[in-house]
């Protein structure tokens, strides 16, 4: 099983280009303390994948760059032409600001990285998982470990910039929910979190159909269809009439 695989050029081009951004749309001030956080993580930045699993999103190295990469790109052009602009809340800055940090927590702590190699063969050629969750990191949901990281390194963020790192899973992430729908009077007051996540729906989906090659299909195709499981046989079918006797 293999995925895409980026030339050292590739991913070394792609970092040089998130940097790129970095020092277009930030400030002079927010620099500084943005450039210590990405002296930091330079390495991680440039060669993480975007996600673990050959089924989802940039499952390989450099996949991470080039998915924030994406998601820049798509959040400038959702707001220049798809956005009303005169009706539009937010900066520039902010749009690339949210959508260059939105998947920071990806990258791990001061200490551990987030993604490990997978050293299990089954999970590889089973569930096609190349990488894993490192044990060691502390749990936090991606978006929560992406703002405690900028907090960390001093980076400050507006309000605005909170809702878009905070809110870019959307309505996939449960949390979300009391900030999506409205409840009452009770309003975020901006649009910048549904550009964002826009923008990276749009980019993983995009990202997920170029991962699969065709060697790697091949394990989609080995899926069996639910009409050949016998599921009596199945410990989910007897629990199921557990709770159905219980009733």
């Amino acid at each position: 099983m293999s995925t895409i695989k980026l030339s050292e050029k590739e991913i070394l081009s792609n970092y040089e280009s998130l940097i790129k951004f970095a020092e277009t749309y930030f400030s002079e001030d927010r620099m500084k303390k943005v450039s210590e956080l990405l002296n930091f993580f330079e390495e991680r930045m440039s060669t993480a994948p975007a996600s673990g699993n050959i089924s989802y999103h940039n499952c390989y190295v450099g996949g991470y760059c080039k998915h924030v990469l994406n998601v820049i790109d798509f959040a400038l052009k959702i707001k220049e032409h798809i956005w009303v602009e005169d009706n539009f809340d937010a900066t520039d800055e902010e749009i690339v600001f949210s959508a260059f940090f939105h998947d920071l927590g990806k990258l791990g702590d001061r200490e551990y990285d987030y993604y490990l190699l997978e050293d299990s063969q089954w999970h590889i050629d089973k569930m096609g998982r190349l990488y894993k969750i490192n044990p060691k990191i502390p749990f936090m949901k991606v978006p929560d470990r992406s703002l405690f990281l900028l907090q960390d390194f001093g980076v400050k963020y507006t309000m605005k910039e909170f809702y878009g790192i905070k809110l870019s899973d959307g309505l996939y992430d449960e949390s979300n929910k009391s900030y999506y729908i409205r409840y009452g009077d009770m309003s975020i007051f901006t649009s910048i979190p549904y550009i964002i996540h826009t923008a990276d729906l749009m980019a993983s989906k995009i990202e997920g159909t170029d991962n699969v090659i065709p060697e790697v299909k091949k394990y989609k195709d080995r899926k069996p269809k639910i009409e050949e499981i016998d599921v009596s046989k199945t410990k989910i079918f007897e629990n199921l009439f557990d709770i159905t006797e219980e009733d």
